[in-house]
Parts: structure tokens; C-alpha cells; sequence
């Protein structure tokens, strides 16, 4: 106990202006900032608790930290795995007024919707075939409502103006989509035309794995019927977008990649040859008012956050490797570049962060 008692006060003084600040039970956010053998990873946030507990949290895993096999510096209040590299620094931040532990709630009025004559797919209009997990979908906050020339396809020939919460996903909040089609208007699409019109088909689901949208995965029928959907009716997608993998951190990078090229293939047996643009993106802890006070996610011990950085790091490398793929295959953005502070909830972004995200599509989409 006395040992737990100093390394709490030597973590106290490497804060002083937090610890002055903050009384016992003041609302604090639970953060990560890791990195490996010197260079800074994406940092994160975990739950919402008091500061006191915040505290005793990193006391306790300072002081478990060495049975485990990791270095302490105590006066960083760090802990480091020598065999990956892995520096883990727990901290704690001020809830009010950005974090909230309860779920994102949708910024903006709810959009009206109202069908309007779909498109003509021609020279210069650009469809983006959208899949992937929430952070694909509608559940960001801040709803947008793109300007004319963009639009949003439901299904079975029906059109929308391009608006969150985009038709076809799940969330009823927001997206990067609507923000990046106004960007992209003017711009030239993958053929080399201008850009008139934008189609947007999003199929997305939240929390869906990579093995899921596999072929005999519970979404890869959602592919081949959506598409042939979407074809029937006169919309080939110029643009494959994937942003998926904070479900599967833990998965083997060859898995990971035989699971991605098996669900490229449904999509490439359908006669679809557009190019694909992959997303790095592993970053999504959530934080619900569903269980505000699960000890087990509040008292995360050290090799929890050791082994979960190691596997975002494989799972990025993965994701780039597949996107140089070959030259039909493109690195889409890096949602994971996007600091913690972008993200309200601990994984979905505030209307400022998808502004920012859309902006790395912009780049993506355009640099090619």
C-alpha cells in the first residue's frame, strides 16, 4: 500500500496544474497516450470516471507493470513492453464540457426526406460503393446537408439529396460523405472527368468484422444483392470504398487479408473492375451509458493496453499493404491520424473531426 500511495503522489506531481485543478470527484475521461521505441501511436480515451479513481487506476497498473515484464519510469508514469517497444502513459482529462460518456448524440436538425429524380449515370458522375463498420456509417455527429449534385442512392431506383444520416446504413447521426461530395464536385473522377454528380451507395454496417463481408460471411449477400441493385438500375460504381477494421485488432494480418481479397472477389465476379480505396482506421473504444461503471474496462491492466496497441500496429500495416496492392488499389484515409480529442465518444467523430476526415478523402480521392 505505501508503495501504491507513492507512485499515486509521484504521478500527482508529473500534473501539477491537473491535480490543483480537479477535486477528487470530478468527471474525468480516461486516456492512452502510447508509443513505440520513441515515436508517438495514436493516442485514446477509455471511460468516464471520477479523477480520484482515474488516479488509482494508473497508480495500480504502475505498480503491477514489473510483474509483468515491463519497465516503469515512474517519474514519466510510464510503463514499456521491451520486447515490442510499447510505451503506455495512462492519463486522465476533464470530461466537460467535449466528452460525453453517454452515446454521440446527432448534431444538426433531421434532414427531410424527399425522393427526387435519380441521376443519369454518364461521363463526369462519380458512384461511391461504400462498406465497412460504424465509423462507414452515420454515427459521427453533426449532420450535413450537401449542395446540389450530390445525391445518396436508397434502392430499388430510388434517389435522395446527399444528406446525413445517409440511406442504406445504420446510425442516425453523421458521416464523412456528405461533407467530402461537396468537396469533390468540379474535381475529376477516376476516368479523368469532371465531376457533376455524385452518387453515394452506402451499405455499411456497424461493428461488422472483415469476416463477416467474406464469402460465407452474414454480410457478403448484402454485397452481391445491393450492387446488382444498384446496377439494375443504372449505377456502376466508379469508386470502392472500405473503412473497416477497429473490430478486428486481435485478427492474424494473413486472415485479415485472405477475408479482404475474398470479399473483393464477390465483388469482382459481378463484372465490377473500379478501383478501391482502403481506409487505416483501428481506433474505437466506446464509451456507452449502457454500463458507465464496468470496473473491467475501468481497471484495464497494463498487457491489455500493450497487446491492443501491438495489434492496432499490425492491423495498420496490414491495411497499407493491402492498399499497394496494385494500381487499382489506393490508401483511403487514415482515420486513425485524427487525435482522440476528434472523437466525443472514444470512437465515432464530432462534426470538426469529420470535417477534417472528409478532407483526407478529398486528398485521397484526388492525389491518384
Amino acid at each position: 500500500m505505501r508503495r501504491l500511495l507513492l507512485l499515486l503522489a509521484a504521478i500527482i506531481q508529473t500534473a501539477p496544474a491537473l491535480a490543483q485543478t480537479l477535486s477528487p470527484d470530478t468527471e474525468v475521461v480516461q486516456t492512452v497516450a502510447a508509443s513505440q521505441n520513441g515515436v508517438a501511436l495514436p493516442s485514446s480515451t477509455g471511460q468516464a470516471v471520477a479523477y480520484a479513481t482515474c488516479q488509482q487506476v494508473i497508480a495500480n497498473n504502475l505498480a503491477v507493470a514489473p510483474r509483468l515484464g515491463y519497465t516503469v519510469d515512474t517519474a514519466a508514469g510510464t510503463f514499456t513492453d521491451p520486447q515490442t517497444g510499447i510505451t503506455i502513459q495512462q492519463g486522465c482529462t476533464p470530461a466537460a464540457p467535449f466528452y460525453i460518456p453517454a452515446p454521440n448524440l446527432p448534431g444538426g436538425s433531421a434532414p427531410s426526406f424527399v425522393a427526387v429524380p435519380c441521376p443519369v449515370q454518364g461521363p463526369g458522375t462519380d458512384v461511391w460503393y461504400i462498406i465497412g463498420q460504424s465509423n462507414a456509417g452515420n454515427n459521427g455527429d453533426g449532420r450535413y446537408t450537401a449542395g446540389a449534385g450530390a445525391f445518396m442512392y436508397a434502392g430499388n431506383g430510388q434517389c435522395y439529396p446527399a444528406s446525413d444520416p445517409i440511406v442504406g446504413t445504420d446510425g442516425a447521426g453523421a458521416g464523412p460523405w456528405a461533407r467530402l461530395a461537396d468537396l469533390m464536385l468540379g474535381q475529376k473522377d477516376p476516368n479523368g472527368n469532371k465531376i457533376a454528380n455524385i452518387v453515394i451507395i452506402n451499405r455499411s454496417v456497424g461493428g461488422s468484422s472483415v469476416a463477416d463481408w467474406a464469402q460465407g460471411g452474414i454480410f457478403n449477400a448484402k454485397i452481391t444483392a445491393s450492387l446488382n441493385d444498384a446496377m439494375a438500375n443504372g449505377y456502376t460504381p466508379t469508386r470502392l470504398v472500405w473503412v473497416q477494421g477497429e473490430a478486428d485488432i486481435n485478427m492474424p494480418a494473413e486472415t485479415y487479408i485472405n477475408d479482404f481479397f475474398s470479399m473483393l472477389l464477390t465483388i469482382r465476379q459481378l463484372g465490377l473492375t473500379a478501383p478501391i480505396w482502403v481506409a487505416t482506421t483501428t481506433m474505437c473504444n466506446l464509451r456507452t451509458s449502457a454500463d458507465p461503471h464496468n470496473q473491467g474496462v475501468i481497471n484495464r491492466a497494463p498487457d491489455y493496453y500493450i497487446k491492443t496497441e501491438a495489434g492496432r500496429q499490425n492491423l495498420r500495416a496490414t491495411q497499407q499493404y493491402i492498399a499497394h496492392t496494385n494500381q487499382n488499389f489506393h490508401e483511403g484515409a487514415n482515420l486513425d491520424s485524427l487525435d482522440f480529442g476528434l472523437r466525443r465518444d472514444g470512437c465515432h467523430l464530432g462534426s470538426y473531426g469529420l470535417d477534417q476526415e472528409a478532407q483526407l478523402w478529398l486528398q485521397a480521392f484526388t492525389q491518384q
